[in-house]
């Protein structure tokens, strides 16, 4: 969404209609989702404002991106009812501070979502709105208490929305619904602006539908807010952490038996797990023991803290006063009886009891309080352990609605698996683990490989100076990794699953020419290092596959991995291109052509779409198939715009792998490996979004910089003493520009220093020259080397600011163009201009025009 705004591939305005379209169509049906409790009606206004703010040039990234909103915490203006009688004329008189990051981001919201009354409960069937379906059946329920953030999510009426956890109220729901909910560790966001239910324990989550979202939503809301004591700030990325899965050590736990787990998610327990292993990482079975008293932990503490947050709900200190009653007593128990659902009201009364029996360290909570430390010390000890724990965040699929309204602990016991979570103020995320039919949620609760091994890779053809190349084929550098690529046609998200990389020697050339029947190898760059890169076959058209190389390309190219230069080499591409057809219900793959060493952009693209044609001609033609024929590699022929014929590609059996005898088992220290990654640095897309978050460039802007890491550097050298970044951006994209291409040279033989710019561009900033001296100034820097300030000095560039000259000079202009000023008043524009041009020509080209125009209008008003 972000790319495809920023491009103009679709407006504001249109992603907002698109969502309300589907929730108006939804709200027609007979069972309704009932996810919003209020679809804002000036959504579509506000977008139309955000698009407007584009067109003028603001150019923050999520500007006029849609989310929604949970009841419970507060937008400025807005109702905040926490779903409840109590609060349902509630305004906020400001916002939550996650609420302000987003709006100072450009984010806009949809509307307030549907949820269990004050976050108490676990179907979200406790609340004054009534109900909430979930999407994949809407007979059952869509967990609470986030259940109208989590169903307006999964069932498209929002592409994200954040709710509440404080048992699992954000993981259950995205579990019941298929979709991602994240729980961050208890104070990296505020909760400054959330009604609060139980403060220890409460924490705002975020709910989409891929972790990619979360994590950008995330990185702008999080950390330390000086309204919020418990707030602090996290490193999102700590450098102990790896995601290699061959590094991991996942936990499960002894105290989770299949028979607390219906048989649907005990499977997908299983497989999740298989999935891990097989991805190398490492299983554990540790013990938690405590984990079963965690469910009478969380109720008195919770409980005891609802009732004290909802104690200033009595109708006195706040709620619309009642009748006059008898007594204070009568009245507290009237207001709460009439306003507050009988969930709460259960709650309420539980905590009142907890805090009220006996007390000190003999008190019901106290001695929770005790019991909660030892449930942290045997968690520190298991992570001391591990590095992750697996615990399914519900040990039951969606239940039908109304099935355990009538027995409380049944309710309660749904959130066994994710309570303990919080109590521990532990990060969490759920994964839908069932792609299809009711979600089943994974929590996954929260070490490059250090092993290199070289192997000898043998085949047939000539084009090996050795007879063989030095590969990887056991030991990649690294495996099942991801490039996500935003793509200009649709701007969704098209994740590119890298099945693994991997070091070898490059190959002798080989060349096989129209003009002759002979084949010849160049040897010439044989036994260069080449890092390979291979994906899965997620790539469907040559649009995408131009997307991925380009997004490969632009990263090796800052980093310095390579200089990427396509013509000659340092830089190619092999493309593996079949079609699958559906003919008379039947699904027919084409046999797998290798487009082999294209070296350009335009290649790429042009390569697979005649390959597209040409397999579907003779597919027409022949009918064969992958099954029928080999495989082969084929070239491209710019000449002919064809792709010809090279060789038959062997199968996996031609390939003859061994140990490489001569290249020992090399080991890197772990202290080798993070120099390395230290060494690496920023990636030109997260240098993109800090350019723009830092100095408010536009998209056009931070591409351009970080097209060269050199200009980047040189950007921000220059922007440290500058009072307009943007300027300085301009600056160095146009004139520093021109004079880079007519002299061949680049950034780094530039020979004014990012200073001297900066110099330059803060006098045109401070008004001190024009725009057309300071050109005149910055070919007098170029060519001598002085600085700006002298060459000003010496020229007499400084432009006139001071207001009793300019008004000296505009009163001496009004006299002489009486005419002109007649026609002004008179509503001619045209006329200001001219009398601004006699300015700057009676002064030589020295007045200020932004003063001078600021006295003129003054001058004016005046003589009326």
């Amino acid at each position: 969404m972000r790319e495809g705004l920023a491009k103009g591939a679709f407006s504001s305005y249109e992603l907002v209609k698109a969502f309300k379209e589907v929730y108006e169509e939804d709200q027609k049906q007979e069972k309704a989702l009932n996810a919003y409790v209020e679809f804002f009606e000036d959504s579509l206004k506000e977008a139309q404002k955000a698009d407007e703010l584009r067109q003028k040039g603001d150019s923050r990234p999520y500007l006029g991106i849609p989310l929604a909103i949970k009841d419970n915490i507060l937008i400025k203006g807005r109702i905040a009812s926490a779903a409840s009688h109590v609060l349902e004329d509630f305004i906020a008189p400001y916002n939550a501070t996650v609420i302000q990051r987003l709006k100072e981001a450009g984010f806009l919201f949809l509307g307030r979502t549907n949820m269990d009354e004050f976050g108490m409960g676990s179907s979200n069937e406790y609340s004054l709105y009534s109900l909430v379906r979930n999407p994949q059946d809407r007979t059952r329920t869509s967990g609470g208490s986030s259940g109208g953030s989590a169903a307006v999510v999964a069932g498209f009426q929002a592409p994200l929305a954040l709710g509440t956890d404080t048992g699992g109220s954000v993981r259950l729901p995205s579990a019941f619904t298929g979709i991602y909910g994240y729980k961050p560790s208890y104070g990296l966001l505020s909760r400054y602006g959330v009604i609060a239910y139980a403060s220890s324990l409460d924490q705002i989550g975020l709910m989409a539908r891929s972790p990619q979202d979360i994590q950008e939503v995330l990185k702008l809301i999080k950390g330390r807010d000086t309204l919020d004591m418990t707030s602090r700030d996290y490193d999102l990325f700590p450098s102990s952490f790896s995601t290699d899965p061959k590094s991991l050590t996942i936990a499960t736990l002894e105290e989770l038996s299949p028979q607390l787990m219906s048989q649907e998610v005990h499977q997908g327990y299983v497989d999740f797990l298989s999935f891990w292993k097989n991805k190398g990482a490492m299983l554990k079975s540790c013990s938690l023991p405590l984990i079963e008293d965690s469910l009478a932990i969380y109720y008195v503490l919770s409980l005891c803290e609802a009732a004290s947050n909802l104690a200033r709900y009595d109708g006195v200190r706040y709620g619309k006063r009642l009748a006059e009653l008898s007594s204070l007593e009568e009245l507290y128990q009237s207001f709460r009886s009439q306003n507050m659902g009988e969930e709460v009201q259960r709650r309420v009364s539980l905590g009142n009891y907890f805090l009220s029996s006996q007390s000190g360290e003999e008190s019901f909570y106290n001695k929770t309080l005790k019991v909660l430390e030892s449930l942290k010390a045997e968690l520190e000890k298991l992570f001391e352990q591990v590095d992750l724990l697996l615990v399914p965040t519900s040990f039951t699929l969606a239940f039908k609605l109304g099935e355990k309204n009538n027995d409380p602990l049944q309710m309660y016991l749904s959130d066994l698996g994710t309570i303990f979570v919080n109590l521990a103020g532990l990060p969490a995320v759920s994964v839908p683990v069932q792609k299809q039919g009711l979600g089943v949620g994974m929590q996954l609760i929260g070490k490059l490989d250090p092993l290199l091994r070289f192997d000898r890779k043998h085949y047939m053809y000539p084009d090996l100076s050795k007879g063989y190349q030095i590969s990887q084929n056991a030991y990649p550098l690294g495996s099942e990794g991801e490039i996500t690529l935003i793509l200009k046609k649709d701007q969704l998200n098209k994740v590119v699953r890298i099945q693994r990389v991997h070091m070898e020697e490059d190959t002798g050339k080989s060349l096989h020419l129209q003009s002759s029947p002979n084949s010849y190898i160049d040897y010439n760059r044989a036994g260069v290092p080449l890092l390979e890169i291979v994906s899965y076959p997620d790539l469907n058209t040559s649009e995408e596959a131009v997307a991925y190389v380009k997004h490969i390309h632009e990263m090796v190219r800052y980093l310095g991995f390579s200089d990427g230069n396509m013509e000659e080499g340092s830089f190619r591409c092999d493309v593996n291109v079949n079609l699958h057809l559906k003919k008379e219900g039947r699904l027919y793959k084409t046999p797998i052509v290798e487009l082999k060493n294209l070296n350009s952009f335009r290649k790429i693209h042009f390569a697979i779409e005649y390959e597209r044609l040409r397999q579907l001609q003779e597919f027409e033609k022949t009918g064969l198939t992958l099954e029928k024929t080999a495989k082969q590699t084929r070239g491209w022929s710019d000449k002919l715009a064809q792709t010809f014929k090279q060789r038959e590609k062997e199968s996996v059996q031609d390939y003859r792998y061994m140990r490489e005898p001569d290249i020992p088992l090399i080991c890197l220290e772990p202290q080798t490996i993070k120099e390395w990654i230290s060494e690496v640095g920023e990636f030109p897309q997260e240098a993109r979004k800090r350019l723009q978050r830092e100095f408010g460039l536009s998209d056009f802007d931070v591409s351009t910089l970080t097209n060269d890491r050199n200009l980047a550097s040189y950007f921000e050298q220059a922007v440290q003493g500058a009072r307009e970044p943007k300027k300085i951006a301009n600056w160095l994209l146009t004139e520093v520009a021109a004079v880079l291409n007519q002299q061949g040279w680049t950034i780094c033989q530039f020979p004014l220093s990012p200073q001297s710019i900066s110099e330059l561009v803060n006098l045109i900033s401070e008004g001190a020259i024009s725009g057309a001296q300071a050109k005149e100034v910055f070919s007098i820097m170029c060519e001598s080397g002085q600085k700006a300030g002298e060459i000003v000095e010496q020229k007499g560039f400084s432009q006139l600011t001071q207001t009793e000259a300019l008004e000296v000079l505009v009163e001496e202009v009004l006299i002489k163009n009486a005419k002109s000023v007649a026609d002004y008043r008179a509503g001619k524009e045209a006329a200001l201009k001219y009398l601004m041009g006699q300015i700057m020509r009676q002064s030589e080209g020295k007045a200020n025009p932004v003063k001078a125009q600021e006295v003129l209008l003054k001058q004016i008003q005046v003589l009326e």
